[in-house]
């Protein structure tokens, strides 16, 4: 893992390895997955605006799934500082998972997610927030029923948060 500071309030972090997984199911031979694991981001901070983009490849466990898939993810965060009080956001991920234990799971889905998010928060107070926000999740796996019939979710959704905080070490 290393991670550069870079000048103008960027930030870029790197990370990588090999990765190993056992796969053992009921009934079927184990399995084992060597593959090349890691991520990169990079982060831009300035005293109104925040941007972060990130990418990742694991082996990971089926994310619901029976068997081990290899994953692709990026992610995308950006915040901005209207006023004092008020602030917006819009973030976003895709993933894309495909199977990586073909022979022992042959009917296992690989698809992808695809998922967005606006958001705006007012203070209220020190402790006190209202947060409204707008979702959108895509998913596309072959074979699942449920997702294909209904692939797209929305949620809209308004909060009213407190926080409960203390300084450490008082």
């Amino acid at each position: 893992f290393y991670t550069v500071g870079l000048p103008s309030r960027f930030s870029l972090s790197l990370s990588g390895g090999p990765e190993y997984s056992l796969t053992t199911l009921t009934g079927f031979p184990s399995s084992t997955t060597w593959g090349p694991g890691g991520s990169a981001s990079i982060s831009w901070q300035r005293s109104r605006t925040n941007l972060a983009v990130s990418y990742s490849r694991a082996i990971s466990a089926g994310q619901g799934f029976l068997g081990t898939y290899t994953v692709d993810g990026a992610n995308l965060s950006a915040e901005y500082l209207i006023t004092r009080r008020l602030t917006t956001g819009l973030s976003g991920s895709y993933s894309n998972a495909k199977n990586a234990s073909p022979l022992l799971t042959p009917g296992n889905p690989t698809g992808h997610t695809l998922f967005g998010r606006a958001s705006l928060e007012y203070t209220l107070s020190e402790h006190m927030h209202v947060i409204g926000e707008y979702t959108r999740l895509h998913q596309s796996y072959g074979g699942i029923a449920e997702i294909a019939n209904d692939p797209d979710a929305d949620r809209v959704s308004v909060s009213l948060n407190y926080s409960f905080m203390r300084p450490l070490g008082r």
